[in-house]
């Protein structure tokens, strides 16, 4: 299945000129004609390591760059040690991980090296979340 649907077709009033395209992971063809109409993926399909590779696959080969929000660190160094050479020729940037889990420790390490006077050798994060129960 593929189809290609502009913003006034999802309710968009503002993203006249961007079109949002679908495209079923489980067929080839249909990924590789996403990918091949665009610059960029951004891929939010998961579990990665049973759905991402195809969409890596057809960015590589259609010259699109990829983003994922994956947190899978197998998933992610499968697709460098697979990927990486065919994307460097090409001048694709395949990158993982750009989620939220990731981001907020990538974001406080990025501030701590920019304010802390000397050698930051290794950082520690940790995460709470909580939320109220809607039941009781």
């Amino acid at each position: 299945m593929f189809k290609a649907l502009n913003s006034q077709e999802i309710g968009g009033e503002d993203l006249t000129k961007v079109s949002v395209i679908v495209a079923d992971v489980n067929d080839e063809s249909s990924l590789l004609k996403m990918a091949a109409q665009t610059r960029l993926v951004i891929n939010t399909v998961g579990p990665y390591r049973f759905y991402g590779e195809a969409v890596v696959k057809a960015c590589v080969a259609s010259g699109a760059h990829h983003v994922d929000v994956s947190g899978e660190p197998q998933y992610m160094e499968r697709m460098q040690l697979e990927y990486h050479e065919e994307a460097k020729q090409k001048g694709v940037y395949v990158v993982s991980a750009c989620g939220f889990d990731s981001v907020p420790a990538d974001l406080g390490t990025i501030f701590l090296v920019d304010k802390f006077k000397g050698d930051v050798n290794s950082v520690e994060t940790y995460l709470q979340s909580s939320s109220k129960s809607e039941h009781k």
